[in-house]
């Protein structure tokens, strides 16, 4: 599917296990890996709304220290394709990362600091328009309150000893 529709010739493909929502799958070429999902068409009623919006945000957001998100169109220009009553999308992935699974004072630092860049870039974008995708999804201040919440807890991680660990604060 992907070498017909949208022209990638990949070397591997493996599934990404750990996503909640959508059925997504890493995808290595020999010039750049991307990320193909199948979108959650229960949990996102308007795929098409929300593709739309989403590539558009991509457009617009500036992102001086992280890396920027592009959906790749297939051959035929579409930024979505339905075969069989699925719908899939094709993001370029973001190499190299990690996913951060241990709670520690550096990794809640790492991650404090990207929400607060890409929730201070969405704040320079008008949403009037748009539909949410799910309730509460566009609501800026709500994320900006949640960022100043993982601030604040961030300071609880600096006080761990190196005999205590996650479970003892609750994080396993």
């Amino acid at each position: 599917m992907v070498n017909i529709e949208w022209g990638l010739t990949s070397t591997h493909i493996l599934p990404i296990d750990n996503g909640m929502i959508n059925r997504t799958w890493l995808i290595r070429t020999t010039t750049a890996d991307f990320i193909l999902q199948n979108v959650n068409t229960i949990v996102f009623k308007d795929v098409v709304i929300l593709q739309e919006q989403l590539v558009s945000v991509a457009r617009q957001i500036a992102l001086p220290k992280l890396v920027p998100l592009y959906f790749l169109p297939t051959l035929k220009g579409a930024e979505l394709l339905r075969v069989e009553g699925q719908t899939f999308r094709l993001a370029r992935a973001i190499t190299p990362s990690k996913t951060l699974t241990e709670a520690t004072v550096i990794n809640v630092g790492l991650a404090t600091q990207a929400l607060l860049e890409f929730h201070e870039a969405l704040s320079h974008i008008t949403f009037a328009e748009w539909q949410q995708p799910i309730t509460g999804f566009l609501d800026v201040q709500k994320r900006l309150e949640a960022y100043q919440f993982a601030k604040a807890c961030q300071s609880c991680f600096q006080y761990r000893t190196s005999n205590q660990s996650d479970a003892d604060y609750g994080l396993t």
